[in-house]
């Protein structure tokens, strides 16, 4: 693997051939799926925790001497109480010193009902990052099987079907400001969500798609109950 100093330009060839290894071996060791194991019973759906993944994970990190060691790249706050990370995470082989790193982006929001900002918005981030940075490395695939008992808000296809298809009623002064665009993207991710009550979320912000759309997107990455440390 080539390393470029980013003042010099100096090329570097190291060696990531242990480290990958003890990962293959990690990975063989692991199941390939994490059940989902929390429900957000604000939203409605089945979602799968932080300490699912690391319960998920630690043991064959421990087996085969591997250790991840986070780092903060960026965090971004925005004016609705969204928060944007960009986390750096490196896997050090313990034995060898050799090392890979990942960068993995990572959304949260931590707001009152009545739309006061609070202070867990950055942890839920961190842990959002955290969990797809395990997700994608070791290629755990999350969520229950199909062939198992659905969750509550999969239960039928009709269910389903009836999120996509309610309509929505913008009031008055808002009408103009609300595109098609806007809307359908919302509706596209409370599908994609399986979220049986899309309607009462964009009712709760007003019946802007924009907020309602952050909102869900923030609360799939970490649960409102999500674990802070």
């Amino acid at each position: 693997m080539n390393t470029i100093n980013p003042e010099t330009g100096e090329v570097t060839q190291r060696s990531i051939k242990a480290v990958a290894t003890k990962i293959a071996l990690a990975m063989a060791d692991m199941e390939d799926h994490a059940p989902r194991d929390r429900i957000n019973k604000h939203f409605g759906y089945n979602y799968t925790s932080i300490s699912q993944y690391i319960a998920h994970v630690r043991p064959a990190l421990v087996k085969y001497g591997l250790v991840i060691v986070p780092s903060l790249v960026k965090l971004t706050d925005s004016d609705d109480a969204i928060t944007d990370v960009v986390m750096k995470y490196t896997i050090i082989d313990k034995d060898s010193g050799e090392y890979v790193e990942a960068v993995m982006q990572g959304r949260g929001q931590d707001v009152s009902r009545d739309g006061r900002r609070l202070d867990k918005g950055p942890y839920k981030a961190y842990s959002g990052a955290f969990k797809y940075f395990l997700a994608e490395t070791f290629m755990i695939a999350s969520g229950d099987d199909p062939d198992e008992t659905p969750t509550p808000t999969q239960k039928t296809n009709t269910t389903r079907q009836s999120v996509t298809t309610k309509k929505v009623t913008v009031s008055e002064n808002d009408k103009g400001k609300v595109s098609n665009d806007q809307m359908t993207a919302y509706w596209v991710k409370v599908k994609e969500l399986g979220l049986a009550n899309g309607k009462a979320i964009l009712d709760e912000y007003g019946g802007d798609p924009v907020k309602a759309l952050a909102a869900i997107e923030g609360m799939n990455q970490v649960s409102p109950e999500a674990e802070v440390a």
